[in-house]
């Protein structure tokens, strides 16, 4: 309620990523630590899927999550995937890195971008 009051004209959805089936596709997707709660592989590939598929050509996938320089699995609903992961994974459904930011305040976490280039992405 408090994004919606915030941004009257964005769409903003509640559930399982897992299980989501958009309507449509988005300029823009974002994450904001939920992939660290994907601590099944199976669930972060389709997770990937999901947001893959719901990205229109030339949309950007944002993700907010700790980036460590290797897998680290923090306690038993946390898992940290690696940059070079989240890299090989999201270039292998047509994603392309194109920038990433620390945070002062979040020291852990990073913000990274993708980029949907030309044509529509599909889950594979």
């Amino acid at each position: 309620d408090e994004a919606r009051s915030t941004c009257p004209r964005g769409e903003f959805f509640v559930g399982d990523i897992i299980s989501f089936s958009p309507e449509r596709r988005y300029d823009l997707v974002l994450a904001l630590h939920v992939f660290v709660h994907l601590v099944e592989d199976a669930d972060w590939e389709k997770a990937l899927d999901v947001v893959t598929s719901s990205l229109n050509p030339d949309g950007l996938f944002l993700l907010r999550d700790p980036l460590p320089a290797e897998r680290e699995r923090v306690n038993v609903h946390v898992l940290t995937r690696s940059r070079a992961e989240y890299e090989s994974a999201l270039s292998a459904r047509g994603l392309q890195f194109t920038d990433e930011a620390s945070h002062e305040q979040l020291s852990h976490a990073h913000t990274v971008r993708w980029k949907s280039f030309g044509e529509e992405t599909a889950a594979p």
